[in-house]
């Protein structure tokens, strides 16, 4: 009732105390996920709770994501204890290093993975602090200058090294020969739409996660990426198949 009776400049101290903790919280957080990122620690954080208001579920699933963790919320109190069986009996690698290697004709030109994007042209490696079958890591590819050769196969290598949970260091080889073609047309028809959409969809949070410049909201950035790439490979499909009847590229 005494809080009623203040006027705005009384009310003015009290919001400002109010953003300072909020950003005293937000500095922590970002403290704590850099450092766990830098000494390899993943952080998995299992909540058993009714009411998620007075949680910051997006500040905690920020940290979970930075340090390769997991964020899982639930009021089973019989889940809570078979999510941290899983996590303890489950298969994890610690301390993992992916790499990935080309042909001629083709390059690495980015990796996404956890939705942190590395740019790269030389360096093709990636470092993560734990690895579990659920780990998925997108490697954006480009044509590099010469192209590939006709009528021959490329091939895209990755190597995966990792500390088991016996303390023995592995490594996991996987090699992929694509066929070469001269029409654009059959690389559209051969395209994975699931491996598409998925790709996409990690780039655009890419695109929420920068920081809001002075003429462009990290949302619109978001939509403007989306829309920009679609009507990108309508086109190109268009110019490729200049015979297709309209009611094929609506298809």
């Amino acid at each position: 009732s005494s809080a009623t009776e203040h006027d705005d400049a009384d009310d003015q101290p009290l919001q400002l105390q109010t953003e300072t903790e909020y950003k005293e919280a937000a500095d922590y957080y970002k403290h704590l996920g850099t450092k766990c990122a830098q000494d390899r620690v993943t952080l998995d954080i299992v909540m058993f709770a009714d009411d998620t208001s007075h949680l910051g579920l997006a500040t905690l699933g920020e940290l979970c994501r930075t340090t390769c963790g997991k964020l899982t919320w639930t009021k089973d109190l019989q889940a809570v204890q078979q999510e941290i069986s899983r996590q303890a009996l489950g298969f994890n690698g610690w301390d993992a290093v992916f790499k990935v290697r080309c042909s001629d004709g083709i390059t690495v030109k980015a990796i996404h993975s956890n939705g942190v994007v590395i740019e790269t042209l030389t360096d093709r490696e990636l470092e993560l602090a734990c690895v579990t079958p659920r780990t998925c890591i997108a490697v954006e590819l480009e044509h590099r200058v010469g192209g590939a050769p006709r009528d021959q196969n490329v091939y895209i290598q990755t190597a995966l090294l990792y500390t088991n949970v016996s303390g023995k260091r592995r490594v996991r080889v996987s090699t992929l020969a694509l066929k070469v073609t001269a029409s654009i047309a059959d690389v559209y028809r051969s395209i994975d739409f699931c491996a598409l959409t998925t790709l996409f969809t990690r780039m655009t949070v890419n695109c929420l996660r920068q920081p809001p410049s002075s003429d462009t909201d990290p949302r619109k950035r978001a939509r403007d990426f989306v829309y920009h790439r679609s009507i990108q490979m309508l086109a190109s499909y268009r110019s490729c198949t200049p015979h297709s009847s309209t009611s094929q590229l609506i298809l």
